[in-house]
């Protein structure tokens, strides 16, 4: 594969590529990135061909490097001003750095500009669920529901709604809902698992994060929660594979599915450490924090009830 030429070619399209929005914010962040790998490797005087540069898998976001994703999206946002997609892409990068007010004001410009798009409705769902503003999570996911009654993520956030308000019958129904419309999400599944286990099913949990497993092997979080669920039927063998599996994946991850996996293995002071940041950054509603299962071995530790009184 000829590198340069891919680079000149993107040099040549890079007006056209960046109006294209989302998708040219990203191409366009992805010709700056080989650049200045072709550069910093021609300054070291190293061969520039095929099997010496790796592409990213996807945009600076992706990569862990916001503040780059932020910029490639104002850029697109500035070349083409009518354009949605960047403003809702600009408030899920928001989002994942926990600037929530940013994210909602993102997603609204979105929704001003496309009222017809579904998809910022239901970021927005996000948004409010992890403020912990159940009302107002619904009310958006209903919206995105009401614009793309196909759509699976918005039953699936409805059903993280509910689980959170011990709803558990509707979470249930959201979340099979949410299955029905895209079969190869394991997302749903990982919410039935959590339901299920809040009920003390475990049979039913192991069996939800089993498919979610299956459908999302590369997933920290759904070894973890397996984890936790063959502790409780006693499959402690099983158990020791699942952590050695998730051990390699879980640092991929955000704080909070971290800090559910120190829990598990007795890591306590790493376990603390996480959830602090995971709840500076709202992660998750400080109300599930409470409840969730995983953090069982730190609900008599002083310092976690610490954490919850200053959410």
């Amino acid at each position: 594969m000829d590198w340069e030429n891919i680079l000149q070619w993107l040099e040549e399209n890079t007006a056209w590529l960046f109006g294209t929005g989302v998708v040219g914010a990203l191409l366009g962040g992805l010709y700056r990135l080989l650049k200045e790998i072709i550069e910093a490797r021609r300054k070291r005087q190293l061969p520039v061909s095929s099997d010496t540069i790796i592409l990213p898998p996807g945009s600076y976001d992706d990569l862990g490097q916001p503040e780059r994703a932020i910029e490639a999206y104002q850029k697109a946002i500035e070349l083409d001003p009518k354009d949605a997609r960047p403003w809702n892409g600009l408030g899920s990068v928001y989002r994942g750095l926990g600037q929530h007010e940013r994210a909602i004001e993102s997603y609204q410009k979105a929704i001003e500009l496309d009222p017809k798009d579904a998809h910022p409705w239901n970021d927005l769902g996000i948004v409010y669920h992890s403020l912990g503003q159940p009302e107002q999570a619904m009310e958006a996911y209903r919206k995105a529901i009401e614009l793309n009654p196909k759509y699976a993520a918005p039953w699936h956030g409805m059903g993280n709604v509910y689980a959170d308000l011990g709803q558990h019958e509707q979470a249930i129904e959201a979340y099979q809902r949410a299955i029905e419309l895209d079969s190869k999400d394991a997302y749903p599944w990982n919410g039935l698992g959590i339901v299920y286990l809040l009920r003390g099913e475990l049979e039913q949990a192991l069996n939800a994060w089993r498919k979610a497993v299956e459908l999302s092997p590369e997933q920290g979080m759904y070894h973890t929660s397996l984890i936790g669920v063959l502790r409780r039927l006693g499959r402690d063998a099983e158990a020791a594979e699942e952590i050695a599996r998730a051990r390699l994946l879980i640092e991929k991850e955000g704080e909070y599915n971290r800090a559910c996996f120190a829990a598990l293995c007795g890591e306590n002071d790493e376990a603390l450490r996480l959830l602090e940041i995971a709840l500076q950054k709202r992660q998750v509603p400080c109300e599930w924090v409470r409840r969730d299962p995983e953090l069982e071995s730190l609900r008599d530790d002083p310092r976690f009830q610490a954490l919850l009184d200053n959410c």
